[in-house]
């Protein structure tokens, strides 16, 4: 709407008009899930559907990408899924813009798991595996401990670069023989993992790659996921140390 201030003049001043544009916008709809991705084993029925953060009272519908994983009511958001079938299934709530509020949405990922496959987050690949060739594919979920980094295909520890961290099965092994490459993709995995830069020495970590050739020899690519397990701490003379944690 515009708003106009008008003067009609007189006898001194002339006549004068000077006016603004006001814009309403629509409020978004603010819809959100706390938690977006659910693990959930092979046969466990006792999963049940997260609540959609719906601050304004909006009506929406929800549905399922993947009928044959889980079905969700289209109003009420009561969902069933098949425990017994590996998959993934992404759960939507949507909402249809009306004359106050904008449209959107709101999801969240169900992936049936079977914990007992080789190479899962749940069922990690070691080195060893990699090593040998066992580890195959992309994708896969790896464990072991960063001793070091690769330097001209060799292992080195201490750390002289953070392109990439050498993984072993044990936390004292830093021989080629029994280490791996791993890469760390530039971003926030390098940033946060690049071995020479951060205290991650003797860390065991579980993370998501695909196993291909890398420096000439068995290793990971393509990184894409890299999470602590253990974090080793040492104590001083006295017996005492200090450890700080996100969670």
């Amino acid at each position: 709407t515009e708003i106009k201030a008008t003067f009609a003049g007189n006898a001194t001043y002339k006549a004068a008009v000077v006016s603004y544009t006001l814009t309403v916008n629509k409020a978004a709809a603010g819809l959100s899930y706390t938690t977006t991705s659910f693990d959930i084993m092979l046969n466990d029925d006792t999963f049940e559907a997260p609540a959609l953060n719906n601050p304004n009272g909006l009506t929406v519908t929800y549905t399922s990408s993947n009928t044959d994983v889980a079905t969700v009511n289209a109003t009420t958001g009561e969902l069933s899924y098949v425990s017994s079938a590996v998959g993934t299934a992404k759960i939507t709530a949507t909402f249809v813009a009306n004359d106050w509020y904008k449209s959107g949405s709101a999801n969240y990922t169900i992936n049936i798991i079977d914990p007992t496959v080789k190479g899962t987050k749940y069922n990690p690949y070691t080195v060893a595996d990699v090593k040998d060739g066992t580890a195959t594919g992309s994708g896969i979920y790896v464990i072991g401990y960063i001793v070091g980094n690769y330097n001209a295909t060799t292992p080195v520890n201490p750390a002289t670069g953070d392109t990439n961290l050498a993984l072993a099965d044990a936390s004292t092994e830093t021989s080629g023989a029994k280490t791996i490459p791993v890469e760390l993709p530039s971003g926030t995995i390098r940033t946060n993992w690049g071995p020479n830069s951060n205290n991650v020495i003797g860390y065991k970590v579980l993370l998501k790659g695909n196993a291909q050739s890398y420096f000439s020899v068995a290793g990971i690519k393509g990184t894409k996921e890299v999470t602590a397990i253990t974090v080793p701490v040492t104590l001083n003379a006295t017996g005492y140390a200090t450890f700080a944690s996100d969670y």
